[in-house]
């Protein structure tokens, strides 16, 4: 995985996707963890308070999800792009 900083586990393997999916996902999962930890220096907003009080789903497990349905034949390969960019940008 050129490019993607793993930290402490640089030889991690992921096997059930391609390379250039897994790297995305892993750029996605970093991303995310560097906004939490931002997030987690304010104080918490209205809204964060009460997200925080709700049930979340992590954009990893909302990108497995799709991963698997695409593997699956139930989404195409077009329509896991756009849903893994609205997750993105969701987030």
């Amino acid at each position: 995985m050129s490019g993607t900083n793993l930290g402490a586990n640089e030889d991690a393997v992921i096997t059930a996707i391609p390379e250039d999916k897994a790297e995305d996902l892993v750029e996605v999962i970093i991303n995310g963890m560097d906004k939490q930890r931002e997030v987690s220096h304010q104080p918490p907003s209205q809204a964060q308070a009460e997200a925080a009080t709700s049930p979340t789903i992590s954009i990893a497990d909302e990108l497995a999800k799709l991963a698997n349905l695409k593997e699956q034949g139930v989404i195409s390969e077009a329509e896991f792009q756009q849903m893994k960019q609205d997750l993105i940008k969701r987030k």
